[in-house]
């Protein structure tokens, strides 16, 4: 299955139902090419007799009218010049012999002599029925014979015509592809038309719904257009209540969180400024246990501190009140300046965070605060997720008119299922309760997102048991980031 879900539903929903009208399209294409092609088979053998019907009973007129063989022989000759009569013979008297014929050297001659046997058995059996008969010859059907009996002064005689079947044949088939070509028209025009009712009624709906799930899923703020009057629409609906339902709970969480946060941040700062100084003024006068039960009250309190700042920080972002202070800023002093602000994380987790560039100076417009904060959240997950007595390495590389920063661990690296959720708040890789590592998971969101601020992204590379690597370019002034090679 694809790795997007969404992707795969409409994909294969769509060939469910483009399939089947295609299939269909195929079938009715043959069953009415066939069908055309027998129709007008049947209308061609109809066309034929009532021809030959005709060349009869014109034949029968004439033997009335003509009182001289001479005159009937040269009216048989004539009609033999028209381009579907092959060959006619008109035979009376006893014994039976060749009154007129399109051949003028059988003229007077018994019948018992012509040339074909097949001619004698259709005269013969003329002269014993009442009505015309028709048949077709063996050869592929170029030919049709018509025996008819005859009245010729006073006389009971026969008629045999051969009438070529092709001048019609190609007369009609030029009328049939025409009718074929018509046909598949018709069918062409009635596939666009239900094409259009399936993209109608079922493929942009599908888009329309799909996209308002993935924008959601994206964390966008996005509802279903969905207009049709069927079930679409009642999912549209549906869909719809759910995000109004969820977009008011993520509110009510929201204002929570920034009641909290508040409420806690005048009084927490109170706690750690207070003991910051009692222990600066009177830590070394105080018993080694009280003055550590001191230190780790001040430690937590500053880590619930940082905690309070970054649920502020993602209430900012998210209702887009964070401002930037931007100006041009050497990264490399940048840097520096977190790698000590961390050190005494790294040096309690017993990790080592080393700085390697080339570049003596590299000038980036941006907000100084906020790449320090996105690179303290880097280095301190860094230093967290590595094993003890490992390497944090920081790196800042030229590229083209940016710069990358780079911070590579030694540790666990990140699973690739966690990668659709990594950047996604309160998400962790080990969101158990039982967890050993602590955080909040909003560390890299936020990073994430300050760096959207700035025009960049928050790339990575992992592997599990070996490590990983966290980067994100920064342009030079008067640059930007989709401007040059990432």
């Amino acid at each position: 299955m694809s790795s997007n879900p969404l992707a795969f539903i409409q994909k294969h929903l769509a060939l469910k139902i483009l399939l089947p009208v295609a299939a269909i399209f195929l079938l009715a294409s043959i069953l009415g090419v066939v069908a055309t092609g027998a129709m007008f088979n049947k209308y061609l053998e109809r066309q034929l007799v009532e021809r030959g019907l005709l060349v009869a009973s014109t034949l029968k007129d004439a033997a009335k009218v003509f009182r001289s063989n001479e005159t009937l022989q040269e009216f048989v000759v004539n009609l033999s010049n028209q381009n579907d009569i092959d060959f006619v013979i008109i035979a009376s008297g006893s014994p039976l012999s060749v009154v007129a014929c399109t051949d003028p050297t059988l003229v007077g001659k018994p019948v018992e002599i012509l040339p074909k046997a097949d001619f004698v058995n259709d005269l013969l059996a003329a002269l014993e029925s009442t009505e015309p008969s028709f048949e077709f010859d063996q050869g592929g059907g170029t030919l049709l014979d018509i025996s008819a009996p005859i009245q010729l002064s006073g006389q009971t005689g026969a008629l045999m015509v051969h009438l070529r079947t092709a001048p019609l044949k190609n007369a009609l088939n030029s009328l049939k592809q025409q009718a074929s070509e018509g046909f598949l028209v018709a069918l062409a025009a009635l596939l666009g038309f239900l094409l259009w009712l399936v993209n109608r009624w079922v493929l942009v709906p599908q888009r329309e719904l799909l996209s308002a799930v993935t924008a959601r899923n994206a964390g966008q703020k996005a509802y279903s257009q969905v207009s049709t009057q069927d079930e679409f629409l009642r999912l549209s609906n549906a869909f719809n209540e759910m995000v109004r339902t969820g977009d008011e709970v993520e509110i009510q969480k929201n204002r929570f969180v920034s009641t909290v946060s508040h409420e806690l941040r005048t009084p927490l700062t109170s706690i750690k400024g207070g003991l910051s100084i009692f222990l600066s003024q009177r830590g070394q006068s105080l018993e080694p246990q009280y003055r550590g039960l001191l230190e780790i009250a001040l430690r937590n309190a500053s880590r619930l501190h940082a905690i309070i700042n970054d649920l502020l920080d993602m209430e900012k972002i998210n209702a887009d009140q964070l401002e930037l202070n931007k100006e041009n800023v050497n990264l490399v002093e940048l840097i520096e300046s977190a790698i000590q602000d961390c050190n005494d994380y790294a040096v309690s987790c017993k990790v080592h965070i080393s700085f390697k560039t080339d570049l003596p100076e590299a000038v980036a417009y941006v907000d100084n605060k906020r790449i320090q904060q996105v690179l303290l959240n880097l280095l301190s997950n860094a230093a967290k997720f590595s094993p003890e007595d490992g390497e944090v390495e920081v790196s800042l590389e030229s590229q083209d008119s940016s710069f990358r920063i780079s911070v590579q661990d030694y540790g666990c690296g990140i699973p690739e299922s966690f990668r659709a959720d990594i950047f996604k708040s309160f998400k962790q890789a080990d969101n158990t309760s039982t967890r050993a590592k602590g955080g909040t998971g909003l560390g890299l969101a936020i990073s994430n997102r300050l760096l959207a601020l700035h025009g960049t992204t928050l790339e990575y590379t992992s592997s599990l048991n070996v490590g990983t690597r966290f980067f994100f370019d920064l342009a030079a002034p008067g640059t930007s980031v989709s401007a040059t090679s990432k």
